[in-house]
């Protein structure tokens, strides 16, 4: 199946291991389905022992969808794949139904991965996906947006989603199942003009120009991750030479290192605010760069995406301002002020912080009550918060720099080596 073509080197970068189990989501489509397969071909000529699972996530939106993932199982069982159904079940949103469906797939598939100690779940996001979603990015004015999507994520910290096939065109793919006479089916929320991608792939098919947007868009990705991931690696970079952790829940910043070129600082700047602020998303890069102009210009005070930014004589400090703090008290299970999650375990106190630093003590004390007051038996676990829920291979330097001034656990290599190839 993978003899020669375009296809047959598709996973040549991944780092399989030896008995271990890998995920496929597939949904009964033709993405899917054509990287079952591909995988499946690759596994049995390369890796005969490697556990191959695949799953389908029966979101219980529409009346045939637990049928279409029985037909699922039994495509699979006919092919000796071992498969999945897992249900989203429960009260679904009148509205934003898509983004709760996408948040519910990665909940369920990560629960299996986790459960079978799987090493990473492939997803078939293709070529023509990653046209729609830097069209669609762009028309919303999304500046990072513009990288499109990643060819891997990790998902709360602990699980890997990869995308192998984001430089292959779903014709190729259905050539490919029609050659080897695979079926498919197509969700009919493809075709639902309600849904904006919906409309974007209808207007690009009517298009006299709509494959050359959709080239352009994919070139425009590729250029954008790479500048994207380099800025993290600079701004990595910056921290490790420059940042540390004071005490926990203050981050340290050299002054010098205000010296640095001004795109890989307000960079580090940005990240340094969303961490210490448990901002969901970096804040405005106008807003950041008025910030910069007047750390440059000496000492003093600001808030910026819920951090308290404090320049000093030799150093800026970094700590999440008091306001707005959780007025509830922790619980096990809980995210709290999107800086820790809470778990069960044995709380040890709080560490008199002032003792080990030499930070400013007004600032050791600003920082010491921002932090959770835990119950006996609960623990809080910090979250690099930008990256806590999804984690773009993108930005893994700069998040990975960033789990280490709040002590965050470490984030799990990823799945394949060397450099990120462009998809284009």
């Amino acid at each position: 199946m993978l003899n020669g073509g375009p296809l047959a080197s598709l996973f040549n970068s991944y780092n399989f291991e030896s008995g271990a189990p890998y995920i496929v989501a597939i949904s009964g489509g033709s993405d899917s389905t054509a990287l079952l397969f591909l995988l499946k071909s690759y596994f049995d000529r390369f890796h005969p022992d490697a556990r191959l699972i695949a799953a389908t996530v029966d979101h219980g939106l529409r009346a045939e969808s637990a049928d279409e993932a029985k037909s699922v199982a039994a495509l699979c069982r006919a092919r000796g794949i071992e498969h999945r159904i897992l249900a989203w079940t429960g009260d679904k949103p009148a509205r934003g139904v898509q983004a709760a469906a996408r948040l519910a797939r990665h909940r369920l598939l990560a629960a299996l991965a986790l459960q079978e100690n799987a090493k990473a779940v492939f997803t078939g996001h293709t070529r023509d996906d990653q046209a729609e979603t830097v069209l669609m990015r762009g028309a919303r004015g999304e500046g990072l947006g513009s990288a499109g999507i990643a060819p891997a994520t990790l998902y709360a910290g602990r699980v890997w989603f990869v995308r192998p096939l984001l430089g292959t065109s779903r014709k190729q793919l259905r050539e490919k199942l029609e050659m080897l006479g695979i079926g498919w089916f197509d969700d009919p929320s493809n075709s639902d003009m309600r849904y904006e991608r919906a409309r974007l792939r209808a207007a690009l098919r009517q298009s006299a120009d709509g494959d050359m947007q959709a080239d352009a868009a994919v070139a425009e990705a590729a250029d954008a991750g790479a500048l994207r991931m380099a800025r993290s690696v600079w701004a990595a970079g910056l921290l490790r030479r420059h940042a540390r952790r004071a005490v926990p829940g203050l981050i340290r910043l050299d002054r010098i290192a205000l010296d640095a070129p001004d795109e890989t600082l307000l960079h580090a700047l940005r990240v340094l605010v969303a961490v210490s602020g448990g901002a969901e998303h970096l804040p405005d890069r106008e807003r950041a760069m008025a910030l910069l102009q007047e750390l440059r210009r000496g000492n003093g005070r600001a808030t910026l995406a819920r951090a308290l930014v404090d320049a000093r004589k030799d150093a800026i400090y970094f700590l999440r301002e008091a306001r707005g703090l959780p007025s509830n008290a922790p619980v096990s299970g809980q995210i709290w002020d999107r800086r820790f999650e809470i778990i069960e375990g044995k709380n040890r106190g709080r560490v008199d912080s002032s003792r080990h630093s030499d930070a400013p003590e007004s600032l050791v004390r600003a920082a010491e009550i921002t932090k959770p007051i835990l119950p006996e038996d609960c623990e809080a676990r910090p979250l690099v918060a930008p990256w806590s829920l999804f984690l773009p291979v993108f930005d893994l330097a700069i998040a990975g720099e960033s789990a280490r001034l709040v002590s965050a656990q470490a984030f799990p290599g990823l799945p394949f080596h060397g450099h990120i190839e462009k998809t284009t």
